[in-house]
């Protein structure tokens, strides 16, 4: 997040965040081949929100961001949300992300019914 424009105006912040990590997830996309490397990407994401409050309600959209762009898996994301989150800010982060975890549940299920 070092080459970021932190000058833009308060309202613009987090869309330009989630822009920037966008153009950013091809570059990772070759580090996460692991499902460990994928949970410490979340709790990276996960403690510099909570750290820079600025951007505390971005983290939802950048889980999809980076879910999106095959940087982490929904197993990586259901296995952080039941067991793997920080403790830092971990009640907010839990229940911000609960309709994204429970839609990826909800697909999980779909595709075991199908197989």
């Amino acid at each position: 997040m070092a080459g970021f424009d932190w000058t833009v105006r308060a309202d613009q912040l987090d869309s330009n965040v989630v822009a920037y990590v966008t153009r950013l997830a091809p570059t990772l996309e070759p580090f996460t081949s692991s499902a460990k490397a994928q949970v410490n990407i979340i709790n990276t994401m996960q403690v510099y929100c909570y750290q820079d409050t600025r951007i505390l309600k971005a983290f939802p959209q950048l889980l999809k961001v980076l879910y999106n762009a095959d940087c982490i898996s929904d197993q990586a994301i259901i296995y952080w949300h039941q067991k793997g989150a920080k403790p830092n800010g971990k009640q907010h982060f839990l229940k911000v992300t609960e309709p994204l975890v429970r839609f990826l549940e909800e697909q999980s299920d779909d595709e075991d019914d199908d197989e």
